[in-house]
């Protein structure tokens, strides 16, 4: 059984850590989930190898900042924010989407990340660690008063979001690369209208839901093993956590994991 205690996070941008996150996001998106990205990608995304082993890279990596989640040293989840790059550009501006992506620009937004690169261990997926890790991310932008955006296509994440408060800009979907078989939705939290604060806030009783059902199971399932019950208490509604099971990464800016009912 998971120890909750065991788990923690970390901002990281340090080359050796980073290195290590390229290796977890290569099993994840290549090993487990057989995501084939196109090789001609404006985002740099390409496979290289590491002293040992083969690591997902791309040209942002080394800008941005990292939330590392580990658990007993191992990493187990992460998911980064990331600055324009030297041309005033964020990685979704770097694709034909047939949309104009001109409000993100600097003048609108001076102060604006993009979250992208979202991925969770297996064995962890029942816990809340995406939802942590999301916190963490708007955590960072909160301290530093920094609005946020995304754009995720899988239909579970962008109920995720929603479902938590991320405003959603309407009428705004689009395909990242033509062959995608979904489109993708923006998402954007501007911290001057206290949308951080408010997403922050509905992550934080998410979080609370979710592990106070985890004791609980954990509790009656070791309580079941002693013949006090004959079924395992089950979670709160809103903290039925597992692996998206059909996860399809569609293209550079997805999220590799998600929460749905188990």
């Amino acid at each position: 059984m998971i120890n909750p205690s065991l788990i923690a996070i970390k901002l990281v941008q340090d080359t050796t850590t980073l290195d290590a996150v390229r290796e977890f996001l290569y099993d994840i998106y290549i090993n487990e989930l057989q995501w084939e990205f196109n090789p001609k990608n404006p985002s740099g995304i390409r496979i290289e190898t590491s002293k040992t082993n083969k690591m997902l890279v791309d040209d942002r990596d080394e800008q941005a900042v990292w939330v590392v989640a580990y658990y007993e040293n191992t990493i187990i989840g992460c998911v980064r924010a990331c600055e324009r790059n030297q041309k005033g550009l964020f990685e979704v501006q770097a694709y034909n989407t047939g949309k104009n992506l001109d409000f993100l620009n600097q003048k609108q937004y001076p102060s604006l990340i993009e979250l992208t690169r979202g991925a969770v261990h297996p064995q962890f997926r029942s816990i809340g660690i995406f939802p942590i890790l999301i916190k963490a991310a708007f955590d960072y932008c909160k301290n530093n008063k920094l609005s946020v955006f995304t754009s995720p296509s899988l239909a579970k994440v962008i109920n995720f979001y929603r479902s938590v408060g991320f405003p959603d800009v309407k009428d705004f979907t689009f395909k990242f690369e033509p062959q995608d078989p979904t489109e993708a939705q923006l998402f954007l939290a501007n911290y001057e209208k206290g949308e951080v604060h408010t997403v922050i806030d509905n992550l934080t009783r998410l979080i609370n839901n979710i592990q106070t059902g985890y004791v609980q199971k954990s509790l009656s399932l070791n309580l079941a093993k002693f013949g006090q019950f004959k079924q395992p208490m089950l979670f709160a509604e809103q903290s039925k956590l597992s692996a998206y099971p059909d996860s399809n990464i569609n293209h550079a800016n997805e999220t590799a994991i998600l929460y749905s009912k188990l």
